[in-house]
């Protein structure tokens, strides 16, 4: 029997590889994708096997998005949630969990994606003896799961289940919060969550309830799937309240009061920009009070941005309409003033954007080739940081995080973990991250360890007792920082200066590149690693609820998908660190 056509998947006349084209509702191509009709997206293989898997994934993944733009299109009615309404978005929330474990339990294809995305086997990416043929997808028979494919799927069942009953425990309801949000919205609703706790609290316990029955399915245990069934209309806010929210005037949040509380911790020319995108929404008559804004607005502004601003770059455009989606998310996100961003999604081109990039490994062997990473000669500049001069590459290029990420990193970030060591990307008064998917945890690649890391937390850490100082004491204590200029830029000038004098620097292949280069590589593994792992690794948003659901993979996966960057250049580096004298201590 021939397998079924995935719609769109196609190969390129000149081209080996498959490609996927994946067609934009019509109602959503103005609003969130700058009027284009179709996604192209490659499968970075030749394998049709393997390429139908991804493109499945791919299909189920845009589905998802593209229900939540639809739904964003929508006007929503501002809601209080009762307790009987809580109880009613729990139950469906429960049902959809349900329901979708049926829908990838009970469809071959469906489970062999979903296990090739969230239970990879490690394989290497770069090799010495490269080319290697890709390692086939997980094929589940007709005839359902083998043992092992079902011992995997509980692994996978348990650590969502565990993730988020800690949650549920230490009492961060965020995670609820995204659910109750998807549950009101496809009812027509948006409420602010952040006095809507007892909700948020009811939801996040039927979800956890819900993955707990998926994993007694795993057991053998019977359990149903219900009827989604029509909430009832005496629950739901009448349909006179979609125009506003019946508050006062005085209570009503603006831009301009969301700016004041934005504009404290900014910088002159930030809170300059900020003014101006302001003055032209003003000019352009666009309401300021937030719960009358909707997507519509957006585009106006856009349109009006574009008429006004006719001979000014696409980027310059993008940035005025962009300053005002900055206001808005921090409104959602910080203050809790709104439940979603009615501007999401909408968006300026900016023409042909200069993309950063990929370091090779030649051009890496020169890199590693001085003597500050063949024999731990350090500089004497103080933009380098000491010690960070050293161990800022190969920590970017076996971890994709910024520079930023690992400038501002904590010993208390360096942790153990069933096991395995891990670096806690985290925020606090010391510390950002660049949006809340950058909160993450990543493995220690082995290779950092062979390079004597562990030697050198150690070494840091006695440092700290020695001059009485706590676990908060940065990794890297000598990067040279003051109020108008951190150490991260700092450590980035002096990375540009490092790349100029060994003759690798180009434009767009900076210290940034590196993270590039990374993701360039978990994408190009076989099996695919699938994208909500990769986006939970990188710290990039989740676009969709697969990616949102699966914010917590475990160490051992963690630890799994780090040991796929194999890049020969720094495999070939040798350790240069200092052994220590006596045994490390336990990190």
């Amino acid at each position: 029997m021939a397998a079924r056509k995935i719609t769109g998947m196609h190969q390129r006349e000149g081209s080996s590889n498959w490609h996927l084209r994946v067609m934009i509702p019509t109602a959503l191509r103005e609003a969130f994708y700058e009027g284009r009709a179709f996604i192209r997206i490659s499968l970075n293989t030749p394998d049709e096997g393997t390429a139908r898997t991804a493109a499945l994934a791919h299909h189920l993944t845009h589905a998802d998005t593209f229900a939540r733009q639809s739904a964003q299109l929508k006007p929503m009615i501002q809601a209080t949630i009762s307790p009987a309404l809580a109880d009613e978005l729990a139950k469906r929330a429960r049902i959809r969990i349900l329901a979708m474990d049926d829908a990838i339990r009970f469809s071959p294809e469906a489970l062999g994606a979903f296990l090739t995305a969230f239970a990879p086997e490690p394989v290497r990416y770069f090799s010495a003896d490269l080319p290697r043929p890709p390692k086939a997808p997980v094929v589940v028979g007709a005839d359902g799961m083998t043992p092992e494919q079902l011992q995997a799927l509980t692994r996978v069942h348990e650590s969502l289940a565990l993730g988020l009953s800690s949650s549920l425990k230490l009492g961060q309801l965020r995670y609820g919060e995204q659910d109750a949000t998807r549950e009101a919205a496809s009812l027509g609703l948006s409420a602010d969550w952040s006095r809507n706790r007892p909700a948020v609290l009811t939801i996040l316990r039927a979800v956890v309830g819900a993955w707990i029955d998926v994993g007694r399915r795993n057991l053998g245990d019977a359990v149903d799937t219900p009827a989604m069934t029509e909430v009832p209309a005496d629950l739901l806010p009448s349909p006179a309240g979609r125009a506003l929210p019946r508050r006062s005037t005085d209570n009503r949040k603006s831009l301009l009061d969301v700016r004041d509380e934005w504009a404290a911790e900014q910088s002159k020319d930030s809170r300059a920009k900020m003014e101006r995108a302001l003055r032209m929404l003003a000019a352009a008559k666009i309401p300021m009070t937030l719960d009358a804004l909707t997507r519509q607005h957006a585009l106006d502004f856009r349109t009006y941005i574009r008429a006004t601003m006719n001979k000014a770059s696409a980027k310059t455009q993008s940035d005025v309409l962009s300053a005002i989606q900055r206001l808005l998310n921090y409104a959602v996100k910080e203050k809790g003033y709104l439940a979603l961003n009615p501007w999401a999604g909408t968006a300026i081109a900016k023409g042909k954007s200069a993309r950063r990039d990929t370091w090779d490994n030649d051009d890496l062997e020169t890199l590693l080739s001085s003597d500050l990473h063949q024999s731990y000669v350090l500089p004497a500049d103080v933009k380098g940081g000491h010690d960070a001069a050293y161990w800022l590459i190969p920590m970017a290029i076996l971890t994709g995080c910024r520079i930023a990420e690992l400038c501002q990193l904590q010993l208390r970030d360096v942790l153990s973990r069933d096991g395995i060591l891990m670096l806690s990307i985290n925020e606090d008064d010391d510390k950002a991250v660049k949006s809340d998917a950058g909160v993450r945890q990543i493995a220690v690649h082995s290779k950092l360890l062979d390079l004597g890391f562990a030697d050198f937390l150690a070494d840091q850490r006695t440092r700290a007792i020695l001059a009485g100082l706590d676990d908060s004491m940065p990794l890297f204590p000598d990067l040279h920082s003051k109020p108008s200029r951190t150490g991260a830029v700092n450590a980035s000038d002096f990375h540009r200066d490092l790349f100029k004098s060994q003759g690798v620097y180009r434009r767009w292949r900076d210290f940034h590149a590196l993270r590039t280069t990374v993701g360039t590589a978990l994408r190009a593994v076989h099996p695919p690693l699938g994208e909500a792992l990769i986006t939970a690794l990188m710290g990039h948003e989740a676009g969709n609820v697969g990616a949102s659901n699966y914010h917590r993979p475990a160490p051992a996966t963690l630890k799994r998908t780090i040991e796929t960057l194999e890049f020969p250049a720094l495999l070939a580096l040798k350790r240069s660190y200092p052994v220590r004298n006596v045994d490390s201590p336990q990190v």
